[in-house]
């Protein structure tokens, strides 16, 4: 398969205020950081769609993450996946030290359009053991509306997770924009601190590129744009 935050009085208290909330911030990092079963080094997710006249829009799907397990009997963390069309799930190749297995995947569950892809067997792993675990997928007019999304949402420790999205050179998007939103609110803003840009991309196409560095756990990016 084919193959992305008085005068002085009042100074006083926004400083001591600003303190409080980076202590606070500092801790709740802290907390979910000592929680964690695993930390991600990297995580690349590739979104390639496919369109060809008199053809079924195609999507290829690619999770690659390098993850390091910080509890003994710790399994790998699940994938997730999903589109409006009709997807199918590849195996899951696990890669530690030089031995290289593939799994069945087994789907755990489903909530709305999106997946949640685990192995077809219980395989825990030792403290310290780093692995890259890979998932492949496809849809069918998985991305058909004119106008259309992708979500992701951070579900671990992770240091750096890049979003990849290659659209077809016949139809480009248009009012392309990236927002976020935390575990607590309900609003999407727009992101700040990513890295986020369109490119130009080899075959006359554009693909859009996020790269989020230390997000937190529990927080959403969404990606949408309208098709040409």
């Amino acid at each position: 398969m084919p193959t992305a935050f008085d005068e002085i009085t009042v100074g006083w208290k926004v400083l001591s205020l600003g303190l409080e909330i980076g202590r606070a911030v500092s801790n709740q990092v802290k907390s979910w950081r000592r929680n964690s079963d695993h930390r991600f080094l990297s995580s690349l997710t590739t979104l390639e769609i496919v369109e060809e006249a008199g053809k079924d829009q195609v999507a290829h799907y690619v999770q690659d993450r390098t993850v390091k397990i910080r509890r003994d009997g710790a399994r790998i963390p699940p994938f997730k996946y999903g589109s409006d069309g009709k997807d199918e799930f590849g195996r899951v190749t696990v890669v530690s030290g030089r031995q290289v297995v593939e799994y069945n995947h087994r789907i755990l569950e489903t909530n709305g359009r999106e997946k949640t892809v685990g192995l077809d067997v219980d395989r825990v792993f030792s403290k310290g053991t780093i692995i890259r675990c890979v998932l492949t997928a496809s849809s069918i007019n998985g991305f058909p509306a004119d106008a259309e999304t992708m979500i992701y949402t951070v579900h671990d420790w992770t240091d750096i997770s890049t979003t990849f999205i290659i659209f077809p050179r016949n139809r480009p998007p248009h009012d392309l924009e990236v927002t976020f939103r935390s575990p607590d609110e309900h609003v999407w803003r727009q992101v700040t601190r990513e890295k986020n840009e369109l490119r130009h991309y080899p075959g006359g196409r554009k693909a859009f590129v996020l790269e989020a560095a230390n997000p937190h756990i529990g927080q959403e990016y969404m990606i949408a744009w309208k098709w040409q």
